[in-house]
């Protein structure tokens, strides 16, 4: 294990995989409240949007490595786009979050997630190919294990700014008051 955490590629593999956990958790977890808040949707509604979320991400977690193994050369370039199709999908979230009807985002909220689900294990397929083997176990075992720490880590942040900074909620709310 102390071998394994001396490679910089695993702290790479592990510091992405934290940031994405981390994007992923708070993105899903925090919609509720963005909708709720900012929206003002009903508790059920907003529920309804943060199960189209996570409906996409295990839909394309389930679906795009097929498409993955099949239409791209490798993982890597794979992970990139579908890194790209995450952002895309975030930024026109939030670009169309005023604009827009519930159903535009819904359909939003799902095709992001559909985009950000196969980002996990394609990042721990290539892992596997990059890292010498004698890495494989405790390696990449470590990449999850820290990758899942973001799931508390980056929540916890982004509530910490949305609650307490002028960049947050609360001059949301000032804007559309």
């Amino acid at each position: 294990m102390t071998q394994s955490l001396k490679s910089k590629l695993i702290w790479v593999f592990a510091m992405s995989l934290m940031i994405y956990v981390g994007g992923e958790t708070a993105f899903g977890a925090w919609l509720i409240t963005f909708l709720m808040r900012i929206k003002k949707f009903a508790y059920k509604h907003s529920s309804y949007m943060a199960t189209s979320f996570w409906l996409g991400l295990t839909t394309g977690r389930m679906t795009l490595g097929f498409v993955t193994s099949k239409y791209f050369k490798n993982e890597l370039l794979a992970n990139m786009v579908y890194v790209a199709w995450s952002a895309a999908g975030f930024l026109i979230f939030w670009l169309l979050a005023f604009l827009s009807t519930d159903y535009i985002l819904f359909a939003v909220v799902f095709l992001t997630g559909l985009g950000v689900g196969p980002i996990f294990p394609t990042t721990i397929v290539t892992a596997l190919k990059i890292l010498p083997a004698k890495y494989h176990t405790a390696g990449v075992g470590f990449i999850c294990a820290f990758g899942g720490s973001g799931g508390a880590i980056i929540p916890f942040l982004v509530g910490l700014i949305a609650d307490t900074s002028s960049f947050g909620l609360h001059s949301i709310l000032i804007v559309n008051k």
